[in-house]
């Protein structure tokens, strides 16, 4: 279940980082930051 855990968090961190680097430009209010990213996608 943990292995579960970790890849999901990684999927996540995964996309976040593709998302601010794609979509920060056009929607600085909800990619900003990795921070941001990662909980717009979620």
């Amino acid at each position: 279940m943990g292995y579960v855990a970790l890849l999901l968090c990684l999927l996540f961190y995964i996309y976040g980082v593709a998302g601010t680097f794609l979509f920060g430009a056009n929607d600085p209010i909800h990619f900003k930051n990795l921070g941001r990213s990662m909980l717009s996608i979620v």
